[in-house]
């Protein structure tokens, strides 16, 4: 957790941190499996498909690998990407509601859309959260 530690004001700790659950990399799955198919099927066309499959897999994946959520006794802080770097940074006292939102798959696969709601209209989606019904709970202490 890089980020979140080097952002750390004097007196603030950490409180909760949550993970995304392996179902956000399944564009990175999909395309690996594509890529594997093809690379199977032998020919120099399919191979070079199949290069070009695994280049996106690999960039598909960046974004979920690089995500950090936290919660600190101050503020809910929001890192996604590597190079084109997004954080949202919301303080404890400006959270104006907590949705949490299921699809069917999310429901058995036990991952959710966490809706973070900041009181100056900032809303700040956390998808593919892993348990979020404990970080809606640290968002409430």
């Amino acid at each position: 957790m890089g980020y979140v530690q080097s952002v750390l004001l004097p007196g603030e700790r950490l409180a909760y941190h949550a993970q995304l659950h392996w179902a956000a990399y399944w564009r990175t799955l999909v395309l690996s499996l594509l890529g594997a198919l093809l690379l199977l099927a032998g020919d120099p066309v399919s191979a070079m498909t199949a290069l070009v499959l695994f280049v996106l897999a690999a960039f598909a994946s960046i974004d979920p690998s690089t995500t950090e959520i936290a919660i600190t006794n101050h503020r809910v802080i929001l890192k996604r990407g590597l190079l084109r770097r997004g954080t949202i940074e919301i303080n404890i006292d400006k959270v104006a509601s907590v949705v949490v939102r299921q699809s069917i798959l999310g429901g058995v696969l036990n991952f959710r859309t966490v809706i973070v709601r900041g009181t100056g209209g900032n809303v700040s989606p956390l998808a593919y959260v892993d348990a979020p019904l404990a970080l809606r709970q640290a968002l409430r202490r």
